[in-house]
Parts: C-alpha cells; sequence; structure tokens
C-alpha cells in the first residue's frame, strides 16, 4: 500500500456521537436547499410498485 501525503491528526477523531450529531447538521443544511423527499409523485412502474409496497410506491422513509 502507498504511502499516503495526507496529513493524519489523531486530535481530530470524532466519536460517534459528534459524527451522528454533524450528520444531523448536514442534513438540516441540505433540506434548506432541496426537499427532504424527492420521491415521484407516479412513473411507468406504479403497478409493479404499489404492488410490492402494500398501496404505495416505495419502503416509508425513515425520519431521522
Amino acid at each position: 500500500m502507498p504511502k499516503t501525503t495526507i496529513p493524519i491528526k489523531p486530535e481530530k477523531r470524532y466519536t460517534w456521537e459528534q459524527w451522528l450529531a454533524g450528520r444531523a447538521e448536514r442534513r438540516r443544511l441540505g433540506n434548506l436547499v432541496a426537499p427532504a423527499i424527492i420521491r415521484r409523485e407516479s412513473s411507468s412502474s406504479d403497478k409493479r410498485l404499489r404492488e410490492a409496497f402494500d398501496g404505495e410506491r416505495g419502503p416509508p422513509f425513515a425520519d431521522l
């Protein structure tokens, strides 16, 4: 494996909780510029999708 020239700073390690908090903030900022749910209202595959997902066009989105 080739050596990297990217400096690694051990003091910049994140805990899982810090990463989750950062992810939540990135999601919040992203929702300011684009809708959270981007699922199409209809498509040519509606019949197949609705049969597979109990009348919905896909699995439910998880609220994070």
